[in-house]
Formats: structure tokens, sequence, C-alpha cells
């Protein structure tokens, strides 16, 4: 499961499944309001278990920025 974070510690975007394709974060909100999220720095926590069974997690930032390409 991974999950967004914004700066307040609220859960902007949840997904299991992730696969970069049609479950993916694209900065859009899927929490609450469906709405494109504002510029900014968010979190990331990515929980998954192995093969063996153990849980991992792996946390960090990441800078969500618009523009014209």
């Amino acid at each position: 499961t991974v999950y967004i974070i914004d700066r307040w510690g609220a859960t902007v975007w949840e997904a299991k499944g992730y696969n970069n394709r049609d479950i993916a974060f694209t900065g859009k909100s899927n929490k609450g309001l469906d709405i494109n999220l504002p510029e900014g720095t968010y979190y990331y926590v990515i929980r998954f278990y192995d093969e063996t069974g153990e849980l991992n997690i792996y946390k960090g930032s990441l800078q969500l920025k618009r523009g014209n390409w």
C-alpha cells in the first residue's frame, strides 16, 4: 500500500497494488475531495510484505510541481 501525506499529516492519496500504469499517484487526491493537489512537499509511506512475509516500510518526501511541458 502506498500513502501520500500532506504537510499537516493528512493522507491525501492511498492505493494498494501500485503499478505506475492505472494505479499511480498523479498529483490528484483520492481521499476526501477529488482535486488536483497544490504544489509543495508531500511525504510517502510504502508498506509491503516481502516473499518471507516480513513487513517492509519505506518513507520519504517528494516535491509536487505543476507546469507547462
